[in-house]
């Protein structure tokens, strides 16, 4: 299978976003890879940024996700889809 990665969603520092059931505010962030992607924002083309994967730890089990910071504290996230 391959994988597509498509956007998701806008989260604010806090809100009410879970990755797998998980705040991933309330976690450190790691970055899970050196690769990285460049994207425009949804609302104002003329403002790139990159979006990079993450990782957290949470109780042993490692949540994976892509999120890219679109201005402070607001963050675009990605997911993986099978095409």
């Amino acid at each position: 299978m391959v994988s597509k990665v498509e956007f998701w969603k806008v989260g604010r520092g806090g809100d009410e976003t879970l990755i797998d059931g998980v705040s991933p505010w309330a976690h450190k962030w790691e970055i899970a890879s050196s690769s990285a992607f460049a994207t425009r924002h949804p609302s104002y083309p003329n403002r790139p940024y990159a979006v990079h994967s993450y990782r957290i730890v949470v109780d042993g089990k490692t949540i994976a996700f892509l999120a890219g910071k679109i201005e402070e504290g607001v963050w675009a996230f990605y997911r993986h889809s099978g095409i």
